[in-house]
């Protein structure tokens, strides 16, 4: 068995009854998204951006979390953004979202560098 794998026998489940279980309920979506900002970016605007996005209404994100990185390496992303969703419906409607649209185009481009991003179910 590859390193990191968890086969459904080790945890106690046989015959795909995992996925059988996962398939009958809906996944909740966390979404990942590492940043860089630009070398002109401000501690304002960093800041700006990330009360803007905390403050967008939106009835199916559980959860959201905006931090900084701690600095011990040079290779690091800048900040890292965690926000949680209902479902897969609920994120695609996230990436729609008029409030979302404009904390994207008004505080972000100006200062992201580069955005890497992973969604997870869970």
């Amino acid at each position: 068995m590859p390193t990191g794998h968890v086969s459904d026998r080790a945890i106690g489940y046989s015959d795909g009854a995992r996925e059988q279980i996962r398939a009958m309920m809906p996944s909740m979506i966390r979404s990942i998204m590492l940043l860089k900002f630009t070398p002109e970016a401000t501690e304002a605007q960093i800041e700006a951006f990330a009360s803007a996005l905390a403050a967008v209404p939106f009835e199916r994100r559980r959860n959201f979390e905006f931090h900084r990185d701690a600095r011990l390496t040079d290779d690091a992303m800048d900040a890292v953004v965690i926000a949680e969703f209902d479902d897969d419906e609920a994120y695609r409607a996230w990436l729609d979202d008029p409030g979302h649209d404009k904390v994207r185009n008004e505080f972000l481009a100006p200062i992201r560098a580069q955005r890497e991003r992973i969604l997870i179910r869970f």
